[in-house]
């Protein structure tokens, strides 16, 4: 199983929501699966008719979630960026989590 599935199922998630997203494979070229105790997740969240994308680090303590740097994209309105696309902004605004040896 994935990192990140693994990390999903372990936090309680309103189904209504959050929509889980396998990372794409592009994105996991682009940024590290995990640093320390953040793991890089790929999610939609759901607000009405909105289906907003969301790429961010976090950890979970048992209790709380905690969000670390991410982007999103809010498609409903046209404004369609690819899951490659905010990796490539999330790893140039925090080289921390971008893979080392990645082509651009």
């Amino acid at each position: 199983m994935n990192i990140d599935k693994e990390f999903w199922d372990k936090v309680p998630f309103d189904p209504k929501r959050y929509e889980y997203v396998k990372l794409p494979t592009k994105v996991a070229k682009i940024l590290k699966r995990k640093v320390g105790n953040e793991v890089l997740l790929s999610y939609y969240y759901i607000d009405g008719d909105h289906r907003i994308k969301m790429l961010n680090y976090a950890s979970y303590d048992g209790i709380s979630l905690h969000k670390g740097p991410g982007y999103c994209s809010d498609d409903t309105n046209g404004y369609v960026h690819s899951w490659e696309t905010l990796a490539e902004t999330l790893a140039e605004s925090f080289p921390k989590y971008a893979v080392k040896h990645r082509n651009k």
